[in-house]
Parts: structure tokens; sequence; C-alpha cells
């Protein structure tokens, strides 16, 4: 386990670790206070709030991928009761190693009056901005 912690502030980052399936993490857990109200301003600036995330992996050949993620987040009132906020679960079952996918899978229609905000950029593109600039033949 790889721990970072600094000690001023009620936070911390912790890392489990599997050096037999390639360094992958299995779980990762960070405490930190909020930096804004939310929840209709119920949970305060600085509340603590955890995020829990687990891992698992399967190997095919040499390589470890992704099985099953699982994120879970709590905030924690002065009680230190955790109270569950947000959550995910991801899992792959059925995965392809090296096969081929038709680049029709990844085409996108783009609607004639679409405005397309790219992240960075600090505006909006139209449909022919947008092409002309990120097109690929």
């Amino acid at each position: 386990m790889l721990k970072k912690e600094n000690a001023n502030v009620n936070n911390y980052e912790k890392f489990w670790i599997a050096p037999e399936q390639g360094f992958r993490y299995l779980k990762r857990e960070t405490l930190h206070p909020v930096k804004v109200d939310f929840i209709d301003g119920s949970v305060k600036k600085g509340t603590p709030y955890l995020m829990r995330i687990t891992a698992s992996y399967k190997q095919y050949g040499e390589t470890w991928f992704p099985k099953k993620y699982q994120s879970e987040q709590f905030w924690i009132d002065t009680n230190g009761k955790r109270h569950a906020h947000n959550g995910m679960t991801l899992e792959i079952k059925d995965l392809k190693v090296n096969h081929n996918i038709l680049p029709k899978v990844f085409t996108v229609d783009i609607p004639d009056d679409a405005m397309i905000r790219v992240k960075g950029l600090r505006k909006d593109l139209s449909k022919v901005e947008f092409l002309q600039r990120y097109k690929h033949e």
C-alpha cells in the first residue's frame, strides 16, 4: 500500500497495488474536504468526502485488462457517519483482444446546426468549423 498524507489538512490518498498484476491498483481511497457547498447547501464546504475505487483484472496472454471497476463516494458528517453520495460499477463481460473493429462503429452523425464545445478552445465551433479543424481522412 502506498500512502500520501498532509498532516495539516484532513485528507489522504492511499493505493493498494498488485505487483503480480503489473503494479495495477486494486483499491484507491481518497479523503479530502469538499471545496464548495453542495446538495442544496446541506453539505458545507470543508466537509470530509471519501472516494473509494476498487478494481479487478483478468489476464489475456501477458497483459492484464480491467474486469470490474467500482466507485463509491461518501460525505462524512460530524459524527463520523458516512452518507452515500454517488457510485457506479463497470464490468467487462465480453472482451476480445486484437479484434478488428470497422471504422463506421466510431462514426458520429453530427447535425448540421450543432455547435460543438472543444475543451481548451474556449469557444463553440459549428459543424463545418469542427470538421475543417479535426476531420482525418
